[in-house]
């Protein structure tokens, strides 16, 4: 009756652990994913705070890693988009963008996020060309070099400090008249002698030639400038890729799943993990950890169906 055991939606460290563990506890389990080996991570030309790479390691091959190792104890992958997920009288449908479905025991949705983009001439095109998401990752490229973060939120703003001990310069452009972060991350960022930060602005355009030399910002009067800068981080929010489990799970008012400590959601024999869970702090070794979580707590009742 069941196609799996256990269906893991998303090809991330997330869903890749989760499904590592249910594949080595022999229970049949299939990773779909509209892009396998094209998570957010597979995109990091080079991970250097995951731990075990003293010398990093680029992220293709990180995820090539973790789906090889997940393959060889019997995991299937599909690549194809998920549409829906619907509960049922015996378990869980699982619907894709190519009419085919799939009847699961448990799922297991590391669905991920997207970053909320600007929608500015430049953004896409120098996408991993001097367009970055995260300081911690991507900020050694930038050494001695001027940045321009956009984002004056908690997120934006540590991302600002942490850049200022690696970079020449470094630009906080808010779109609001006062920054959104904590008033102690606000202090800090006036005390750091090589940040400059611009509001309320908005940002027309990323210039470049092969990869990026600067940005157009507009002032509130309409007024244009041009800023010199290698580097340009977004970081004006995430969005959670959770609409394919919008109608079956508790969300968050920020999109994100209500989980417990095993990180199961309010929906019977359905986890989430990663970047979509309540409280995720979106970085690939906590991704991990929450697969480990949600693959022991499935595999725990799968034993005792």
């Amino acid at each position: 009756m069941f196609d799996y055991d256990a269906i893991v939606i998303g090809a991330g460290p997330g869903g890749l652990t989760a499904a590592l563990y249910l594949a080595r506890g022999k229970f049949s389990v299939c990773v779909i994913s509209d892009k396998i080996y094209d998570a957010q991570v597979g995109l990091l030309e080079m991970v250097e705070n995951y731990p075990g790479f003293p010398d990093g390691v680029s992220g293709a091959e990180l995820i090539d890693a973790m789906v090889t190792q997940a393959s060889n104890f019997g995991a299937e992958f599909e690549t194809v988009g998920v549409t829906n997920v619907v509960k049922t009288d015996v378990g869980i449908r699982v619907s894709c963008e190519n009419g085919e479905n799939y009847l699961s025991k448990v799922v297991i949705a590391a669905t991920g996020s997207r970053r909320k983009k600007l929608g500015i001439p430049g953004e896409t095109e120098f996408e991993g060309r001097g367009v970055f998401n995260c300081a911690f990752c991507d900020g050694d490229k930038f050494v001695g070099k001027p940045v321009a973060v956009v984002g004056g939120g908690d997120a934006g703003v540590t991302e600002a400090l942490y850049l200022s001990r690696l970079c020449s310069h470094v630009y906080v452009l808010e779109m609001l008249p006062q920054l959104g972060a904590a008033a102690v991350l606000q202090d800090r960022l006036f005390e750091t002698a090589n940040i400059t930060v611009r509001r309320p602005v908005t940002v027309g355009e990323i210039l470049g030639a092969g990869s990026v030399s600067g940005l157009i910002i507009k002032n509130e009067a309409g007024e244009s400038e041009s800023i010199a800068v290698e580097g340009v981080l977004v970081d004006i929010g995430l969005i959670p890729n959770t609409e394919c489990i919008s109608g079956l799970a508790q969300l968050e008012k920020s999109g994100r799943v209500t989980v417990d400590s095993t990180l199961a959601s309010d929906a019977p024999r359905l986890f989430a993990v990663g970047d979509i869970r309540s409280g995720s702090p979106g970085q690939i070794a906590s991704a991990v950890g929450d697969g480990a979580t949600a693959g022991i707590a499935a595999v725990k009742l799968l034993q005792t169906m």
